[in-house]
Order: structure tokens, then sequence, then C-alpha cells
């Protein structure tokens, strides 16, 4: 397996992770949504589910006045998952590869 192969599917991990949880409380908060979301969220008064697609947002809230709500992003979940379980695979078929990336870094 290519190294560039190998690299795209871990940035893809830390991708989806930064996407996985989204929140605001107390004037703090963080958002990042890139392509698609479909997200359980939590405000002052309710439960909802989002579903957005071919959208990208990146939000940082710094003494703001945006309300409290907290997000788990479903989509994000199931890819990073998905992306685990390639890396799990690597690690099984190519562990030689694997051990001469990790040492060349």
């Amino acid at each position: 397996m290519s190294k560039n192969r190998k690299t795209g599917v871990i940035l893809s991990l830390v991708n989806q992770g930064a996407q996985l949880f989204q929140w605001s409380f107390m004037g703090y908060g963080f958002v990042y949504t890139s392509f698609a979301e479909l997200s359980v969220v939590l405000n002052q008064h309710s439960l909802n589910i989002d579903f957005g697609m071919f959208e990208s947002f990146f939000s940082v809230y710094l003494n703001s006045s945006e309300g409290i709500f907290f997000k788990v992003n479903i989509l994000a979940a199931l890819l990073m998952v998905m992306l685990y379980n390639i890396i799990q695979d690597i690690r099984t078929n190519h562990p030689d590869d694997l051990i001469n990336e990790l040492n060349n870094a």
C-alpha cells in the first residue's frame, strides 16, 4: 500500500474527528462541518436532528452571544469507524509498511 494512501486515511480520520463534536457554551464554541452532516443537537430547550449536504462551515466563538448547544455528528462517527477499520486492515495486511512509515516519521 502506498504511503500517500495511508497518510490520506490518517488525515481523513483527523478531519472526521474534528467534526464529531460541535458546541457553544458561555460565549465560547466550536463548529466545523465539511460536506455532510447528520447530527443530534441538544440546545437550551429541545433535542433536534440536523441534516445537511454539500455544505462546509467552520466557526470558533469567542465571547459571543451564540446560544448554548451541543452537537454530535453521527455521520462523522460512522466514517471514523470505517476509517479505523481501514487502518486495522493496513496493520494486519501490511505490517512492515506501517512500521517503516512510523520509523521514518
